[in-house]
């Protein structure tokens, strides 16, 4: 099942979670602050359930994979900062990025984007893809969900 979130509590020993800012199948995204190097975190807590796990294995070595070809976050794909399991849970920590692409148009309610914002994040998203293409990467989820937005830089991709 899922990890029960309780604001103030730590995750291993050094996240501190503050709430929920995330739910999907395979469990909770939660906002935390790293007390070791004092900045806002997100924490994917992935749901106890094997299938969840293993699913979450693979994306940890993937995620390890671009991180190694793209260790400064040029290419705006996720980045994987740290990986623990916590009471049979895997977690996995990245920056605290914006909202996602969906959220944000829901806030726009729905308008649609200035042609200049739209050819940006087309651009960047089409970067993305063909630099993980050249890792034999193929992303099957993507959709503004996945889409996480950049204070000062309109794009990274999620999953």
């Amino acid at each position: 099942g899922h990890l029960i979130i309780v604001a103030h509590a730590m995750l291993n020993h050094r996240y501190e979670m503050l709430e929920t800012i995330g739910q999907g199948t395979f469990g909770k995204v939660v906002k935390c602050i790293d007390l070791v190097d004092n900045r806002y975190v997100a924490i994917k807590i992935v749901r106890a359930i094997s299938k969840y796990s293993e699913s979450a294995e693979i994306e940890i070595d993937i995620l390890s994979k671009i991180q190694s070809r793209d260790p400064a976050g040029a290419k705006k794909c996720l980045q994987l900062l740290h990986h623990f399991k916590e009471k049979g849970h895997v977690c996995m920590v990245f920056p605290l990025y914006g909202p996602s692409l969906y959220d944000y148009m829901k806030q726009l309610n729905y308008r649609p984007f200035h042609y200049t914002d739209t050819w940006k994040i087309a651009r960047q998203l089409l970067e993305s893809l063909k630099f993980l293409h050249g890792m034999n990467l193929i992303h099957t989820d993507l959709k503004p969900e996945n889409i996480l937005l950049v204070e000062g830089d309109p794009i990274t991709t999620a999953n």
